[in-house]
C-alpha cells in the first residue's frame, strides 16, 4: 500500500467516525416522544444529514475493514493466525477494555441518584454474575461496539468467506444481498447487512467488479446526484417481513464511491484538510469515547434548553462538535501522559 492510499483510508475513516456521531445525535426516537407539534423542516434535516449522508458510514467501514484484512492474506493455518492475532490487539482487546471502563462509569453512576438520571440503562451489581457479563460484554452500554464484536465475528470466519468469494465471485454477494433483503432472521452476533458489506470489501479487493469501475468512471457531480436519489427510493413493504429497501446497498455503494472520489478532488492544503489530517489517528479514541458521552450530554443539554423544536435541532447541531472536541483533547492528552494505556484502548493505532 502507498503512502497516498494509507493516508486516504486514514483520513476517510476518521470523516465517517464523524459521521457515525451525527448517526447517534439523531432526535427521532424523542420526536416520537414529544407531546407537541413536530417540526417537519427540523425533522427532514436531521433525516438527510443522519440517515441519508452519513448512512454510508459504517458499512464503508465493513468495507474498508475487510479491504484490509485481505492484505498479504492466504488460506493457510499460518496466514490466518497472524492475521488473528494482529486483530486480537486491535480489536479484541480494545472491546474487552473500552466495555469494561464504560461498564464501571455506569455502575458508579448508577449509585448517585443525581447522575443516573442522564444515562441510559443504569447497570447494578445485584444482577447475577452471568447476567452482569452478558449485559457488559454481549450487550454493553457503549453500544456502538457492536460493530467492533461483529468484525471480530467476520475476521474468525473470513477464511469461508474468503474461499467463497474467491470461486464465486460476485455470486455469493448476490446471494448475501437477497439474504438480507428477504430473510427475516438474523443472527445476535451478526447483522446480515454487516455480512453482505464485508463481503464487499472482500471483492473489491480480490476481483476488478465491473460495476465498481462503471461507478469511479461516473461523473463526480452526476454520482453525486445519484447516490442521494436513490437513497431517497422508497421501501416497499413484503409480507412478511419488515418493509423492504431494496435500493439501499447499492446507494451506500454509490456512495462510499462518491466520498472516496471526492477525496481525490479535494485540495490537501486547507486549513480544513490538515485539521483532519492531523487528528485522523485519534479516530478509534473517537469511537470509543463518543457512546455513551454524547446522549448523557444530550439529557444535560434538554434539561437546561428545555424540548421544543429548536432546542433539538440545536442540540442535533452542537453535540456533535462538543462531543468531537472532548474526544479529540481527552485522546491527546492520554497519549502523551498515558501512552501505553492508551494504545492497549486504540489497539496501537498511530
Amino acid at each position: 500500500m502507498n503512502d497516498y492510499l494509507s493516508k486516504k483510508l486514514k483520513t476517510l475513516s476518521f470523516i465517517a467516525m464523524i459521521m457515525v456521531v451525527f448517526i447517534h445525535s439523531y432526535n427521532y426516537s424523542l420526536y416520537l416522544k414529544s407531546d407537541f407539534k413536530i417540526n417537519p423542516i427540523y425533522l427532514a434535516i436531521e433525516d438527510f444529514i443522519s440517515f441519508h449522508l452519513c448512512r454510508i458510514a459504517v458499512p464503508g467501514f465493513f468495507m474498508l475493514s475487510a479491504y484490509l484484512l485481505l492484505f498479504e492474506y492466504q488460506l493457510t493455518v499460518a496466514s490466518y493466525f497472524k492475521k488473528i492475532k494482529k486483530r486480537i490487539q486491535s480489536l479484541v482487546i480494545p472491546y474487552l477494555l473500552w466495555c469494561s471502563l464504560w461498564a464501571a462509569v455506569f455502575i458508579v453512576i448508577s449509585y448517585i441518584p443525581q447522575l443516573k438520571v442522564y444515562i441510559n440503562n443504569p447497570i447494578g451489581l445485584t444482577s447475577s454474575f452471568g447476567h452482569l457479563l452478558l449485559s457488559v460484554y454481549m450487550h454493553p452500554v457503549c453500544y456502538q461496539f457492536w460493530f467492533i464484536r461483529e468484525l471480530i465475528v467476520l475476521i474468525g470466519i473470513s477464511p469461508v468467506l474468503y474461499y467463497l468469494i474467491q470461486k464465486t465471485g460476485i455470486i455469493v454477494i448476490g446471494f448475501a444481498y437477497l439474504y438480507l433483503l428477504f430473510s427475516p432472521f438474523e443472527l445476535e452476533v451478526l447483522h446480515n447487512s454487516s455480512l453482505l458489506y464485508f463481503l464487499i470489501g472482500m471483492a473489491i479487493h480480490l476481483h476488478k467488479i465491473s460495476a465498481i469501475s462503471f461507478i469511479l468512471k461516473t461523473n463526480t457531480i452526476l454520482l453525486g446526484m445519484l447516490w442521494l436519489g436513490i437513497s431517497y427510493l422508497p421501501k416497499f413493504p413484503i409480507y412478511p417481513c419488515a418493509p423492504i429497501d431494496f435500493a439501499a446497498p447499492i446507494a451506500i455503494l454509490t456512495g462510499v464511491v462518491f466520498v472516496w472520489k471526492v477525496y481525490d478532488c479535494c485540495k490537501k492544503d486547507t486549513f480544513l484538510f490538515k485539521h483532519i489530517e492531523k487528528n485522523a489517528s485519534y479516530s478509534f479514541f473517537l469511537f470509543g469515547i463518543h457512546e455513551p458521552l454524547l446522549i448523557s450530554l444530550k439529557k444535560i443539554g434538554f434539561a437546561l434548553i428545555g424540548f421544543s423544536n429548536e432546542a433539538r435541532l440545536l442540540v442535533y447541531f452542537v453535540l456533535p462538535f462538543l462531543v468531537y472536541c472532548i474526544a479529540i483533547n481527552t485522546a491527546v492528552y492520554c497519549s502523551l501522559k498515558f501512552n501505553p494505556l492508551y494504545k492497549l484502548f486504540v489497539g496501537g493505532r498511530t
